[in-house]
């Protein structure tokens, strides 16, 4: 389990089933602090719920997309360099991203401090696989990624606001899937 933002939640693919006792999960708030526990179930219901994953499951080349978005693929392809990397690049590079993304968003969170940051990433940040996203040597996006089992869930991206429009977001989605999907 681990606690994000307050939240306590499982290091599991979103597909495996968690049962848990009103008695674990007490034991898990009390020793996590954390204000609740959250977890999917009934994962592959037919119905509309609040909360929900892109299931991607199948290969598509730039042919399957739409002319815009092989556009957008394309720019942010021209435009970046997307490569995976080890916690300590995303450390020592990554905070400007973070905070800057963090900036954009209409939430009443505040960003963690730099050193708690680099800390979570130099500690090895729970064997996820990370990426980022590079216009010459300065890091525009990173992303982390959990392989859990026969899946890759992607937990995390962050991108800085000034580059989105050059598409790299685009870039760092189509790069990945490649990876991922071959």
């Amino acid at each position: 389990w681990s606690n994000y933002h307050g939240a306590l939640i499982p290091d599991e693919a979103p597909h495996k089933e968690i049962a848990l006792t009103r008695q674990e999960e007490r034991y898990l708030l009390s020793q996590s602090r954390a204000y609740f526990l959250r977890w999917t179930s009934n994962w592959d219901c037919n119905r509309v719920t609040e909360f929900w994953y892109v299931i991607k499951d199948r290969l598509t080349g730039m042919a399957d997309y739409l002319s815009n978005t092989r556009r957008y693929v394309k720019r942010g392809l021209r435009s970046f360099r997307v490569d995976k990397v080890l916690p300590g690049e995303i450390a020592q590079k990554g905070y400007e991203v973070y905070s800057r993304a963090f900036r954009s968003y209409e939430t009443h969170l505040r960003p963690v401090p730099e050193p708690e940051f680099k800390a979570g990433f130099e500690k090895g940040n729970s064997g996820a696989d990370l990426w980022a996203v590079y216009t010459g040597e300065e890091m525009v996006a990173y992303a982390v990624n959990y392989i859990r089992g026969d899946m890759c869930e992607y937990a995390s991206m962050k991108f800085h606001p000034d580059y989105l429009k050059d598409a790299c977001s685009f870039a760092l989605i189509h790069t990945m899937n490649e990876f991922y999907l071959d």
